[in-house]
């Protein structure tokens, strides 16, 4: 029996993410059942698990912090035991709303921190992780966040690179794609075809 794949879309929020998740979702690809919705500052949809995202804000404020923080998480932080509460209600999750798909996605900017925990969560339930990586001018991000967040500009930026440090770091040795945001835009088709050939995906 091949092993359950989880494309997961990884990166700061404003960066594209969305747009990179929209696309999958008109795809087929399930991203569960209990799914964000859209609003004025995102009005074609988050596609994001509202399960997940309640549970990761959950696991941040356990651990001191939060998506806007620069501040790094506590070394070996995942392995704290107060976390295991939040990690077996994530593996229930997934079970719930994945287990009859062969690949399915999840997308939540906030994972880009807490990759470590989700890492074995995954490992646990022998799912495979893929993941992609979209990459949007870091102004034209903070420029975003300073909108809809009122941030200020260095500290959006600051953001920015902090989420794609750890992304970076966190994924190495896994199948992943980089790509642009505004290729997704300009060529879409080629854009998937790139994505599907990477990470080796037949829908």
């Amino acid at each position: 029996m091949s092993k359950q794949k989880a494309i997961i879309i990884l990166g700061m929020h404003r960066s594209g993410t969305s747009a990179f998740a929209g696309v999958l979702s008109l795809l087929g690809l399930n991203f569960g059942i209990n799914i964000m919705k859209p609003k004025m500052d995102n009005e074609k949809g988050f596609f994001e698990n509202n399960s997940i995202y309640m549970v990761n804000e959950a696991i941040l404020r356990a651990v001191g912090s939060s998506w806007d923080s620069l501040f790094p998480l506590p070394e070996k932080w995942w392995e704290e035991s107060s976390l295991k509460s939040y990690k077996d209600e994530l593996k229930a999750i997934i079970i719930n709303e994945f287990a009859g798909d062969p690949v399915f996605a999840i997308k939540d900017p906030r994972i880009s921190r807490l990759f470590p925990l989700w890492k074995e969560i995954l490992a646990d339930l022998n799912i495979e992780p893929c993941f992609i990586i979209p990459l949007r001018d870091p102004m034209e991000v903070a420029g975003s966040l300073q909108k809809r967040n009122g941030l200020s500009f260095e500290k959006a930026t600051l953001l920015w690179a902090n989420y794609m440090l750890e992304t970076e770091a966190s994924t190495r040795g896994a199948p992943r794609i980089f790509i642009a945001y505004d290729d997704l835009l300009r060529d879409t088709r080629r854009s998937i075809e790139r994505m599907f050939d990477k990470l080796k995906i037949d829908l």
